[in-house]
């Protein structure tokens, strides 16, 4: 049986993730947590 190698696709969806996390992290929580912040 042959496994697939999981650490290069694991990395990948992990920084995936973390990339768009890390993209507008402080956007996300403020329409979350002030949305008076915003002027909405």
């Amino acid at each position: 049986m042959k496994l697939p190698e999981p650490s290069p696709h694991r990395e990948h969806v992990m920084g995936v993730s973390l990339g768009l996390l890390s993209l507008r992290p402080t956007s996300r929580m403020a329409s979350w947590t002030c949305p008076e912040s915003r002027g909405e």
